[in-house]
């Protein structure tokens, strides 16, 4: 048997409840209870319930968990279920003697006899007069209209008419799409920025702070010098002196140098040894440890033996050292160098502003604004050239990393310059667009002596008309839907022409009732 099941909510009461019943087609409805709230708790509210349901032709049953509910249902001979799939499968019974109760109903009206009694010109008894006519008495006759056709068509067709009237009023509606006029408020004024000025200024002095930009790169070129290349090592003879009772053995590879700082290095070219007794000499040939003509040395020039070799012998050259020699090669100079170093620096230079530039480049309410003519060159943080100083090599390469610095003024000082003076000539009538406000300068900044940037700035922003829905609603109510229409172009202040939609969408006149108009405004 088809079951209408309807979920109550926790505020429904019994009006509402009785709405969700509405006209039930079905011949059984079952009521679920929420699982929370206690809600039609009364026994009162039951009895309106099923009354309801029988004036639908249909039978009521109820699923909740609420022991008070179940209470008064067994009591009325209401069933209650757990679920509503138990609810559905069983066949609903109520008990006898409450069934009879419940369903016993008043016996239908005596039409006929009322009819006798109120409208007859004869009353069953002179001695109770008609509560509709009471100036009649027993045999008196009926007024002229109680039975008139013309009387009764007349008030069916006023009806009929009263609600087709009603009918206009209230069932059309119509929507109201509105485009308000927008333009563009601008402000313009010159403005300066300095690390000195600390406070905003309306007057157009903004605080500028230092911000900085690393870069590196690397650069190279021909070297234009020449360096000695040392390509043979000096060679010649020492002469070591015993300085002890004993022979002392030389080996081959035996170190000797020249005194100093920076000594000049030879070694022996074969073993020898110097015989017993003070004074005792022995002659050895010697070879440069590093090739060069640093190597060709004076007589006497070496005296030193390395080693523990030095504390029973000393040396020197009887003779020159010899046949050591360089070779001229291509070299970095100085003045590579500096080319290298000017070039490479103009470079990032313009590495940097780039740089700058990109750090900036959403709109300056946003991230701020540049001033770029201050961006100048204040940190070297390394610096290689490859080769090392006084070392042959046809090309020369730097490796730099600077910091540079610049002033920059923020967005939000940037906005709070602007905002008021925009907000100070609003037009009367308009309202904000929000998110439309930009800042533009109008010109490169220049740096004065004292290190103060000047230049022009612009700010635009949207504005919108203000409409008032209620307005537009007066102005178009009631009116056919073009020359509505044409009403609210004329009178408000409109981007584009209103766009009016009738419901239906055949009815050609707005509707006579304000709540049945809509309005949309763009934004």
């Amino acid at each position: 048997m088809k079951t209408q099941i309807i979920q109550l909510e926790p505020h429904d009461d019994v009006i509402s409840t009785r709405d969700k019943m509405g006209w039930s087609q079905t011949s059984r409805i079952l009521l679920v209870w929420p699982d929370k709230g206690k809600i039609l708790d009364r026994r009162l509210d039951l009895v309106i319930l099923a009354r309801h349901g029988r004036s639908l032709g249909s039978q009521l049953a109820l699923v909740t968990g609420d022991s008070n509910v179940k209470s008064n249902a067994r009591q009325l001979g209401i069933p209650v279920y757990k679920a509503p799939r138990q609810a559905q499968d069983a066949h609903w019974r109520m008990p006898p003697k409450r069934r009879s109760r419940l369903l016993r109903r008043s016996p239908p009206p005596d039409l006929a006899a009322l009819k006798e009694m109120y409208i007859s010109p004869m009353y069953p008894s002179p001695m109770y007069p008609s509560p509709m006519y009471p100036s009649l008495k027993t045999g008196q006759k009926q007024t002229f209209w109680a039975g008139s056709r013309i009387v009764y068509w007349i008030a069916f067709f006023s009806s009929i008419a009263a609600i087709l009237a009603l009918a206009v009023v209230l069932l059309p509606g119509a929507s109201i799409h509105l485009v308000p006029h927008i333009q563009v408020q601008e402000v313009t004024l010159p403005v300066s920025a300095s690390e000195k000025i600390t406070t905003l200024n309306l007057a157009g002095s903004l605080p500028a702070s230092r911000t900085t930009i690393v870069v590196e790169g690397r650069s190279t070129i021909s070297t234009t010098g020449t360096v000695n290349v040392p390509v043979a090592p000096a060679s010649g003879s020492v002469q070591f002196n015993n300085l002890t009772e004993k022979a002392v053995t030389i080996p081959t590879g035996t170190l000797v140098s020249t005194l100093g700082a920076a000594p000049i290095w030879f070694v022996t070219t074969r073993e020898d040894k110097v015989a017993a007794g003070i004074g005792k000499t022995v002659l050895i040939p010697i070879r440069a440890v590093n090739p060069g003509a640093s190597g060709n040395l004076s007589t006497g020039k070496i005296q030193a033996v390395s080693g523990l070799q030095g504390l029973k012998l000393s040396v020197t050259n009887p003779t020159p050292t010899r046949r050591g020699a360089d070779k001229p090669a291509p070299a970095p100079d100085t003045d590579d160098r500096n080319r290298l170093y000017n070039r490479l620096l103009a470079s990032l230079s313009q590495t940097a502003m780039q740089e700058l530039q990109n750090r900036y480049a959403g709109t300056p309410i946003e991230s701020g604004f540049p001033i770029l003519s201050s961006l100048k060159f204040s940190t070297i943080l390394e610096k290689t050239y490859t080769p090392a100083a006084d070392s042959p090599a046809e090309q020369l390469q730097l490796s730099l990393r600077l910091e540079f610095e610049a002033l920059e003024v923020s967005p939000q000082d940037l906005q709070n310059l602007v905002r008021p003076l925009l907000d100070a000539s609003l037009p009367e009538g308009f309202t904000i667009l929000p998110d439309t406000l930009t800042i533009t300068a109008l010109e490169e900044p220049v740096l004065d002596e004292a290190g103060s940037a000047h230049w022009v700035m612009q700010a635009q922003r949207h504005i919108q008309a203000l409409i008032a829905p209620e307005e537009a609603v007066q102005l178009a109510r009631g009116l056919p839907v073009e020359k509505a229409r044409q009403h609210l172009q004329d009178r408000l202040p409109l981007e584009e022409k209103p766009l009016i939609r009738p419901a239906p969408s055949w009815w050609p006149y707005t509707p006579f009732l304000s709540l049945r108009i809509q309005v949309e405004i763009d934004k």
